[in-house]
Parts: structure tokens; C-alpha cells; sequence
């Protein structure tokens, strides 16, 4: 019986050990884990990502604004080849000069030929005594040019305008037309029978001879050739070409000078991102798209209303300053604000640090491994994927999170 009773409780006793293991070793699992289930539990956490405030440059861009370069309105002046054979002796002005009306251009076979503003070109040479609405208009422009009275313009070529066409040659240091050979050789058959008349003075005799002097004297006054002047129809004009010394005025097609006038201006659309940019006033710098040559500058002096069409924006209207000798017309340009770019720093943040509740905008701040503390800021500017902290708690070096929280 005895030794009964001992395995009885033998077994007992095992069961109850096997039991505790196995409850001590089910709890044990709960708390207790492997290298592997730790690395699986690590891999779905969510650790705090943080990043440092710190001073970052946020200025802005320049923005590029591309358009067309519009030259002005170009004038072809056709060179006068008189009847004989004609060629380019001198040239009196160079590409890019300015010429206004009374500008000596070039010398063709010795002989200078002038800008004149006048309505159309001259079809006939203009002698003493000649009437027409060409010589109203030669009369209109020397009036234009203070060498002749506005007073005077009756269509006559008399005296008067032949002075004023003398002075014109002056202005232009070159030499004035030659009076015709046989209206010379009149006046001073003219003067010597004056000179050579016995007739008492006052008598009608000698008044006769003084009046056919005075006649003759006006009709070899200086003439205007027609091949001595070209039409230049405006003033504020640019010499784009001159052909060059030696030249000769043949050929189809006959060389010509190219002038323009007008400001020269650029216009391109900007977006409304970058209009403020684009103020009026504002100085710009001009690039070709297609050569490397020298930068133009110009002037922001217009913006349309908005445009709504593709690309949607503002049409710019920019005043060239300067020269654009060289440069096509309808050429392809590039535009950006001129001028030293003023830096701008600012205690900055990344963009996926900004969080926003009903009392603003903040940043969470890394205290510990635990903690974060929120701190309101005003944000301004914005660059890079950053934005700056306009104001608030934030410090240089605080700990902000972009992630985990």
C-alpha cells in the first residue's frame, strides 16, 4: 500500500512541475524575444526623423522670361548712281550711327550725298527758278533744320532757298553744289557789260543792265541735284549697313543703306508667379538664345492686363537702351532682372517639418528619444524644400521632426 501511495504522489508531483514549466515558459514568451522577432518588431516601428534648424540662403531666383528683340522699323535707302559709272569714295558715317535729316552719308565719285526728311525722293534735280511741291518740300525741311524761314515756303527755288541749301552743305562740312556751267558763264557776260556800260547813272539804260545781272545771278545760284540727296522720311534713325569704299552702284540688286528707326524693344509674356519681378521700371538684362554676343539692357515699361491664353501670364514690354546694331530683327531673346542680386538667410526648416492645427502653423521639437514639444512659427519664404521661420521660438540647432510623429 505504502509503496502505492509513493508513485501516486511521484506522479502527482511531476505533473505539478510539468505544469509550472509549461506556464513559466508560455509567459516567458510573451516577454521574452527571440533576435528575430525583435528585428521584425524594430522594422515596423516608427523612430523619430529629425533635422537641425539652421541658417540657409533663400533668395529667390531670377526668373527668365524669353521673347522676340524687335529692332524698329528699317528704311532701305536707295544710293543715287547718277548717269556715269558710280562708286563709294568715302563714307562718312559708320554701322550704328544715328542719322537725322541734314546727316552727310557717303561721297559717290566725289560728290557727297545728304539725308534729307523729306515726304518722297527727289525726281528732278532742283535748279533756280524751278516751282512745285518738291520745293515746298526740300523749303519744309530746310525750315525744319532753322536754315530757312517758315514764312518763306511758297514752292519757289529763289535766292533764299538757295542759300538755305549752301548752309545745309556747311552744316554737313562738305562742299555745295556747283552751279551750272552755262548759267555762270551768263552772269558774268552779265557783269562785264555792266561793267563795260558808259550810260550815265540812273539811266534806263544801266538799270537795264543791272537787272539782267540780278536775273543772271539768281539763275546760276546753287542748285539741289537730285543725286546728292536721298528721302530719309523720320528722323531718330540707325545706320545698320554702309557699303563699303570702292563699291560700285550696279547690279541687281544695287547696294543700298539700311538704316532703322524707332526704339528698339523686346516684349515676352511672364508668368504670375514671377510678374512681381517684372515691375515697371525694373532694369533687365537681354541675352540672345542663339549667339553669345554682348548682353542688351532695357527697361520694363509696360505690362498688359492678364492674358489667359496658353501660356497664361502678363505681356511684358521692355525699352532697349543703347545700340542693337548686329542683332536681327525678330531675334530670340532671354530676360532677367539686372542689377546685384541682395542675398537673403534665414533660420530655416523642411517643408515636411510644418505641421498647422487650428492655432497656426508649428514645428515639433525633439526634447528626447521620448519627447517633442511644439513650437508656433510664421513661415515666409520658401526654397529648395525649405521655408523660412519668419518668427518665432525656434533656435538655431533645435531638433525638428520630419518624421515618426
Amino acid at each position: 500500500m505504502s509503496g502505492a501511495g509513493g508513485g501516486r504522489r511521484w506522479l502527482a508531483g511531476w505533473a505539478l512541475v510539468s505544469i509550472a514549466a509549461i506556464v513559466t515558459a508560455f509567459f516567458a514568451g510573451m516577454f521574452v524575444r527571440s533576435p528575430w522577432e525583435q528585428a521584425s518588431a524594430n522594422a515596423e516601428a516608427d523612430p523619430l526623423v529629425t533635422v537641425a534648424a539652421a541658417e540657409r540662403d533663400f533668395t529667390p531666383p531670377r526668373p527668365v522670361v524669353t521673347g522676340s528683340l524687335s529692332a524698329g522699323r528699317e528704311v532701305i535707302l536707295d544710293l543715287p548712281a547718277g548717269q556715269d559709272t558710280a562708286v563709294i569714295t568715302q563714307a562718312f558715317v559708320k554701322a550704328g550711327s544715328s542719322v537725322s535729316s541734314g546727316t552727310a552719308l557717303v561721297e559717290i565719285s566725289g560728290r557727297p550725298v545728304l539725308a534729307l526728311d523729306l515726304p518722297f525722293g527727289l525726281y528732278r534735280s532742283i535748279t533756280p527758278g524751278d516751282r512745285g511741291s518738291d520745293v515746298i518740300a526740300v523749303q519744309k525741311a530746310l525750315s525744319d533744320l532753322k536754315l530757312y524761314p517758315r514764312g518763306g515756303i511758297d514752292g519757289i527755288y529763289g535766292t533764299a532757298t538757295s542759300r538755305a541749301v549752301e548752309a545745309l552743305y556747311a552744316a554737313a562740312r562738305v562742299s555745295p553744289p556747283t552751279p551750272d556751267p552755262e548759267r555762270t558763264a551768263r552772269l558774268r557776260a552779265a557783269q562785264d557789260a555792266l561793267r563795260a556800260s558808259s550810260a550815265k547813272p540812273g539811266s534806263s539804260q544801266l538799270l537795264k543792265l543791272a537787272r539782267a545781272r540780278d536775273l543772271a545771278a539768281a539763275a546760276a545760284a546753287t542748285p539741289l541735284p537730285a543725286n546728292e540727296i536721298v528721302a530719309l522720311r523720320g528722323n531718330d534713325l540707325r545706320l545698320v549697313n554702309v557699303p563699303r569704299v570702292g563699291t560700285v552702284l550696279a547690279g541687281d540688286p544695287a547696294p543700298t543703306l539700311r538704316l532703322r528707326g524707332g526704339t528698339p524693344s523686346v516684349t515676352g509674356r511672364v508668368s504670375v508667379l514671377d510678374a512681381e519681378a517684372y515691375a515697371d521700371g525694373t532694369k533687365v538684362s537681354i541675352s540672345s538664345l542663339a549667339t553669345d554676343r554682348e548682353p542688351l539692357r532695357g527697361t520694363v515699361i509696360g505690362r498688359s492686363e492678364f492674358r489667359s491664353d496658353d501660356p497664361a501670364g502678363y505681356d511684358l514690354r521692355v525699352e532697349v537702351s543703347g545700340s542693337v546694331t548686329g542683332w536681327e530683327d525678330d531675334a530670340k531673346v532671354a530676360m532677367e532682372p539686372a542689377g546685384p542680386e541682395e542675398a537673403i538667410t534665414a533660420l530655416g526648416v523642411p517643408l515636411t517639418a510644418l505641421r498647422e492645427d487650428a492655432e497656426g502653423s508649428f514645428v515639433w521639437v525633439k526634447v528626447s528619444d521620448e519627447t517633442v514639444r511644439r513650437v508656433g512659427i510664421e513661415v515666409g519664404a520658401e526654397r529648395d524644400g525649405f521655408v523660412a521661420v519668419a518668427s518665432g521660438e525656434l533656435a538655431t540647432g533645435d531638433l525638428v521632426v520630419v518624421a515618426g510623429r
